[in-house]
C-alpha cells in the first residue's frame, strides 16, 4: 500500500507536537543547575526546611529524564499512528502523556492520542 499524498491526521500532528515540547521541558530539566531549582524553590517558599527543599531539587534530573524517555515513546506513537497503527500508538501517546499533563505540558499529547486511537 503506497501513502502517496496522504495528509497527516490531526491525532499525529497534536501527537509530535506534544513530544517535542515535553522533550525540550525534559532537557530543560535535567540541564538547569540544581542551584536555580533550589534558588527559586527558597523563594517561593520560605518556610521549608532545607532537607524537604534538597529532596525536591534532587529529583528534578531524574524527572527529565522520565520526560525525556517520555517523549520519545510519544514520537514512536505519533509515528506509528502515521503508518496507520492507531490503535497501538494512540495508547502509547495517551498512556505517556498523562504525567506530563499534570504540569499541562502534555496535553496536546493526551489529546491527539484519543484522536489517534479513534482514528481521525
Amino acid at each position: 500500500m503506497e501513502r502517496k499524498n496522504k495528509p497527516f491526521k490531526i491525532g499525529v500532528i497534536l501527537s509530535i507536537i506534544a513530544g517535542i515540547i515535553i522533550l525540550f521541558f525534559g532537557i530543560s530539566m535535567y540541564t538547569t543547575p540544581t542551584e536555580v531549582y533550589l534558588q527559586t524553590l527558597q523563594e517561593q517558599y520560605p518556610k521549608m526546611i532545607a532537607e524537604e527543599l534538597d529532596l525536591i531539587v534532587a529529583s528534578y534530573p531524574t524527572l527529565g529524564i522520565t520526560f525525556i524517555v517520555m517523549s520519545i515513546l510519544i514520537l514512536i506513537g505519533a509515528f506509528l499512528g502515521y503508518k496507520d497503527r492507531n490503535k497501538i500508538g494512540g495508547i502509547l501517546v495517551i498512556i505517556f502523556s498523562i504525567l506530563p499533563s499534570f504540569s499541562l505540558i502534555g496535553i496536546p499529547g493526551v489529546i491527539g492520542g484519543i484522536l489517534l486511537y479513534f482514528n481521525r
